[in-house]
């Protein structure tokens, strides 16, 4: 999502002007001018974000009815979000590409007011994606949110990298070479340059890791398995008796679920460290990924089994009802 907002900041296109508009007397009267510099346009802007949820819906399997759903929702938040916000957007991308493209690195000054600047609109970028993250997550069964919850931890760190580093800028530490792109290297040195940004963003990552307490991802998923049981037993209006069952299979299962966690709790961890950390190659995150899944997948399985299990408990007459209650609501 980080790159999303990069990718929407400062990808190079057409900047936009507003016609003018026609008053009832037949005049013409200017309208007021966007803001200078690059932007997509609303199509360009449009096909970016459906790729980025396209991507999303892609990695956890969704059936072509909610990826559509999905995707429109993200296409509209994000739209809506960023043209909203492009009055402060623009001017600050611009400047960052000028910065960078500049003839000479830009002082000190101009970064630090730069940074302080961002700030604020950062903020509101951050909760921008945690919201946009968390209704991602809504469209998802709980058995499909773990490996979701892994990729979500990830972008938390990257959320806080960005924030160390403004914070970084804005009290003037910083290298010129983190604003400035020097050109008329060779490509040894150019190599050079990208292996000391690279090590410097890994040692920057891994200190954001150490710092977080370990998040129970299964914890998370077994709270979503009593909040499905507890809509389950409501929907069906189960008795005393038939409740009592469900709540027997949620809590044989939740104890299972807990006794795999405990079991491979060390080697959990350290993939969704190692996940959440910058990887040399896309392929070494994507077998780091691969491994986290496996090892999540019994919990997935297990979530199967308790809607199943469940779903013998009601009557003949009961999943009836319900079913004619939910036909309506189409």
């Amino acid at each position: 999502m980080t790159r999303l907002m990069l990718i929407s900041m400062m990808l190079a296109a057409i900047g936009q002007t507003t016609p003018p508009v026609a008053k009832p007397d037949g005049k013409v009267i200017a309208a007021a001018k966007a803001p200078e510099g690059l932007w997509p346009s609303e199509k360009l802007l449009g096909l970016l974000l459906a790729r980025v949820a396209d991507q999303v819906t892609d990695r956890y399997g969704l059936p072509e009815d909610r990826r559509g759903d999905v995707r429109e929702a993200f296409v509209n938040r994000w739209s809506g979000f960023l043209n909203d916000h492009r009055g402060q957007i623009q001017p600050l991308a611009n400047e960052f590409l000028e910065m960078r493209l500049g003839l000479t690195p830009p002082d000190k000054t101009r970064v630090q007011e730069w940074a302080e600047r961002t700030g604020p609109l950062f903020d509101e970028i951050k909760r921008q994606v945690r919201d946009s993250r968390m209704a991602v997550g809504e469209t998802l069964e709980p058995g499909e949110r773990t490996k979701f919850a892994a990729e979500s931890m990830a972008m938390e760190v990257g959320l806080q990298f960005v924030e160390m580093k403004l914070s970084e800028y804005a009290s003037g530490h910083f290298d010129e070479v983190d604003f400035w792109q020097p050109y008329g290297m060779d490509r040894e040195a150019k190599q050079e340059l990208r292996d000391n940004r690279r090590t410097k963003r890994r040692a920057a990552v891994a200190e954001i890791r150490r710092t977080q307490p370990p998040v129970d991802q299964v914890g998370i998923e077994l709270s979503l398995w009593e909040v499905f049981t507890v809509d389950f037993i409501r929907i069906y209006d189960l008795d005393e008796g038939q409740r009592s069952a469900a709540r027997s299979c949620l809590s044989e299962l939740s104890e299972r679920a807990r006794s795999h966690r405990d079991r491979y709790r060390d080697e959990i961890l350290r993939l969704e460290r190692q996940i959440a950390g910058e990887k040399s190659t896309e392929s070494e995150l994507v077998e780091i990924q691969e491994k986290l899944v496996s090892l999540y997948g019994p919990i997935d399985e297990m979530f199967s089994e308790l809607k199943n299990r469940l779903g013998r408990i009601p009557t003949s007459h009961q999943r009836a009802r319900v079913s004619e209650v939910q036909g309506g609501n189409k």
